[in-house]
């Protein structure tokens, strides 16, 4: 099984907080290292409880192999927290997502001013022409403009410019909590 795979395991095991996640992947050095423990190892890490060290006996990886096709298939990279191009920013934050999806090339974020959109899936009119006018206004002062990916935040929507010189374009990313 690929290493990636241990990772899309442990973000999509449900019953699982982002910072449980966090601190096994403190005790143990991989996620493949917390999917072969046993829980007696596991219950060794700093603030998980019993009831988390059962969840981790669920080694069904039907959902990774489902989420490694279709990033494949949509063009989709993922990095990982360890991974040397995940931005330091974010890995320094108090609660960074062990994973990012990314569509397209990710800028040197701990370089640029990157600004993160944040919307609702179901927005009015007037959102998205506020959006359009932020958007727009961002991306031409030279921010780096990043979506969950919402519906609501798509580049269009959000007034990014999709022209052949978006820096919104060459940017796609998303976090899995």
């Amino acid at each position: 099984m690929s290493a990636l795979k241990y990772w899309l395991w442990l973000t999509e095991l449900p019953g699982l907080t982002n910072q449980t996640r966090l601190a096994l992947l403190q005790h143990f050095p991989t996620p493949e290292d917390v999917y072969y423990a046993e829980a007696e190892e596991v219950l060794l890490t700093e603030g998980i409880t019993r009831e988390q060290a059962i969840l981790l006996e669920n080694k069904n990886c039907a959902a990774a192999d489902r989420i490694l096709a279709d990033c494949q298939r949509l063009n989709v990279n993922i990095l990982t927290l360890q991974d040397a191009g995940y931005p330091n920013r974010l890995r320094n934050i108090y609660d960074p997502p062990c994973l990012l999806y990314v569509r397209g090339r990710l800028p040197a974020f701990d370089d640029e001013a990157a600004v993160a959109v944040v919307g609702t899936r179901d927005c009015t009119p007037y959102g998205v022409s506020c959006a359009e006018k932020l958007g727009h206004g961002l991306a031409a002062g030279g921010a780096v403009v990043v979506s969950g990916l919402a519906e609501a935040s798509t580049p269009r929507r959000c007034g990014a410019p999709c022209g052949p010189a978006a820096r919104w374009r060459r940017c796609w990313a998303t976090a899995r909590m």
